[in-house]
């Protein structure tokens, strides 16, 4: 992990975990993260995440402005979410909040 590890962590939390996570990019200076119910997403404690310049937080995604090094903080949300994009826009579980299922023996998977 790199120097924005606590922000990936803080950003997973605060975002309602992986579930709620629809969509992972970046632009030239801001790490964007679509989610899927807004009611899942803390705008208080993300405005207030370490190595943030702030937030913008509109039509379904929180944009986490970081400036130039951006693409550090996008490569540890990564690696620390486990966030996998798939075919159609979908992801694939990774690390974070997620409601408890049952598997095929009848056991909960986390």
């Amino acid at each position: 992990m790199g120097k924005y590890e606590e922000l990936a962590k803080q950003a997973l939390e605060n975002v309602g975990g992986i579930d709620n996570i629809t969509h992972v990019a970046h632009c030239a200076t801001r790490l964007r993260i679509s989610y899927a119910k807004k009611s899942l997403v803390n705008i208080e404690a993300l405005e207030h995440m370490p190595g943030s310049a702030g937030i913008v937080n509109k039509q379904g995604q929180v944009q986490i402005i970081i400036g130039p090094s951006v693409n550090d903080a996008y490569n540890d949300f990564i690696s620390y979410s486990g966030w996998k994009e798939t075919g159609g826009g979908r992801r694939r579980r990774g690390r974070g909040r997620r409601s408890a299922q049952p598997d095929v023996l009848g056991e909960q998977v986390r």
